[in-house]
């Protein structure tokens, strides 16, 4: 007998397929997560405006506050959607794998690129 609360495989497609839909989200995000930490870092070698390592403790803070705050609505915004949402019900997966999967993305994945991609 087949168990349909959680299966590794489904489990997979979904996360898969996560990572395929939200391809443009995860590229702003790269932009933004090294964008401006590189920015910082030309303004201090350039002289024109020198920020503290203080200041940057603060700016790597807040970005970590707004990801764990913020994925939930940037990643998964049209699950609830009358017309868009019907996709994310759809899916051959059960419910419980859908919840995981939202939970690993918005506190373990999103946060953790975050706080990688800022270190680099």
């Amino acid at each position: 007998m087949a168990n349909n609360t959680f299966q590794l495989d489904r489990f997979s497609n979904v996360i898969g397929r996560t990572f395929k839909q939200n391809k443009k989200v995860g590229l702003i995000s790269i932009l933004v997560f090294v964008g401006v930490p590189l920015l910082l870092f030309l303004f201090n070698l350039m002289g024109l405006k020198p920020t503290s390592i203080a200041a940057r403790e603060v700016f790597f803070k807040l970005i970590v506050i707004y990801t764990f705050i913020l994925s939930p609505f940037i990643y998964f915004y049209g699950v609830n959607h009358p017309k868009k949402g019907l996709n994310e019900v759809m899916l051959p997966a059960s419910v419980l794998e859908k919840y995981l999967n939202m939970m690993l993305f918005c506190m373990i994945i999103v946060p953790l690129s975050a706080i990688v991609l800022y270190g680099a």
